[in-house]
């Protein structure tokens, strides 16, 4: 067992996985034996939530005005598995966001590890409501993610500090804002009310039940924001502001059907395959059956 509030300082060459999707090859440091998300990654050969990333690629280049000169929020950067996508896959800033030392510490590895240093600005923090100092409160071994923050009222020395994104973005044009926080996704909007309201970017928001997906509708309704996707090792909502919903709906729409006929003309494949492989059976059949 480890301590989360501690950073990992020993890197083992072998913890390196590499994989290669479309024309590149990634790198990542996954030093944690049996935690979900790095298991997931190795299994798959690719990135974790694979599905999810690539409809965001899709509808962020499909709305308008153009991602081109935005930046991109990951809150809840976690390992770094989204940052490294998004900075290389979608080739915009990436501001990364993630609170604890030992997670932060593979977040800074895998970012080197991609070459993308230059893209991406990796903040040791939490995102809420308001700004202050936060300590953690719940981890595990077999899911980093899976850590909670609970706001405390003074600066100690295993607090973490919490920033808004109203105050870090200032007057940066977003693109996507992307937020996995085990359960402080109201919080974190909360503290981006002037960036909704103003600039209105895609948003990607985990909601693991419909509690919190009640709670991010609360915000997100009234601001003109609608989901039009649902995806995710864990569900994860897609909104997009109702201005745009139009653009992201067609595109999934078409990207929908695509997809239906790819499985109907990968059955049809299978189909006549098995009617190759009957009708040799057959002949076999006849040939030892005429050689009695």
């Amino acid at each position: 067992m480890f301590d989360m509030s501690e950073p990992l300082n020993v890197k083992d060459p072998a913890d390196i996985f590499e994989f290669t999707y479309g024309d590149k090859v990634y790198r990542m440091w996954l030093p944690v034996k049996n935690e979900t998300l790095q298991l997931i990654i190795t299994h798959n050969r690719t990135f974790y939530e694979l599905d999810l990333l690539e409809r965001l690629k899709s509808i962020l280049f499909s709305v308008s005005p153009s991602p081109l000169g935005a930046v991109i929020l990951d809150v809840g950067a976690n390992i770094g598995n989204h940052t490294v996508f998004f900075a290389k896959e979608i080739g915009l800033p990436v501001f990364a966001f993630e609170p604890v030392p030992l997670v932060y510490d593979i977040l800074q590895e895998n970012i080197d590890l991609n070459g993308i240093r230059d893209r991406v600005t990796a903040f040791k923090a939490g995102v809420g409501a308001v700004s202050g100092a936060a300590t953690i409160m719940l981890s595990s071994p077999q899911n980093l993610g899976g850590t909670t923050l609970r706001m405390a009222e003074e600066y100690t020395d295993d607090a973490m500090p919490i920033v808004t994104l109203d105050e870090m973005v200032g007057d940066k044009r977003v693109a996507l804002l992307k937020i996995d926080v085990e359960g402080m996704e109201f919080d974190v909007l909360r503290g981006a009310y002037r960036l909704l309201s103003t600039q209105a970017p895609v948003l990607c928001i985990e909601s693991r039940d419909l509690r919190h997906f009640a709670q991010v509708s609360s915000v997100l309704r009234p601001l003109g924001y609608v989901p039009v996707s649902i995806l995710g090792e864990v569900p994860t909502a897609i909104f997009v502001s109702i201005d745009k919903s139009k653009d992201a709906l067609e595109q999934i729409s078409y990207e929908l059907a695509a997809g239906h006929i790819k499985e109907f003309q990968e059955v049809m494949r299978l189909k006549s395959i098995r009617r190759r492989l009957e009708r040799e059976v057959k002949e076999m059949r006849a040939a030892v059956a005429s050689s009695k």
